[in-house]
């Protein structure tokens, strides 16, 4: 039987990996705000702001589930925060991609930050 744990995480692997078109509540400009919530921004909002920080929350737990797979090896006591930072710098680095699907970005940012040796 599948963990609850690991099937998440394949679910968002498959989602990261897929092509990086994007709907518009899973591009970068839609949830980077959330986000920003779990490196110290102002949690004060809207619930669907809060909503998204959730979903970031969720999203980067379950790509740390699936790092190896994705081709990304965070050191073992890096934080859900940092992995959050490393993803922030990266996708604001590009603004001219923050149309872009986060999960694949995300994915892209760890690989530069943490490649596998």
């Amino acid at each position: 039987m599948i963990s609850l744990a690991r099937s998440t995480a394949m679910s968002i692997a498959l989602t990261a990996t897929a092509a990086a078109e994007s709907s518009p509540r899973t591009s970068a400009d839609m949830l980077l705000p959330g986000c920003e919530i779990l490196i110290g921004a102002d949690p004060r909002g809207s619930a669907e702001l809060l909503a998204d920080a959730g979903h970031c929350y969720g999203l980067i737990e379950g790509l740390s589930y699936a790092s190896r797979a994705l081709g990304f090896c965070p050191p073992a006591d890096a934080t859900l925060a940092q992995m959050a930072r490393v993803i922030i710098a990266y996708i604001e680095a590009r603004p001219e991609r923050m149309h872009e699907n986060l999960p694949a970005l995300a994915v892209e940012a760890q690989r530069r930050a943490w490649p596998c040796t």
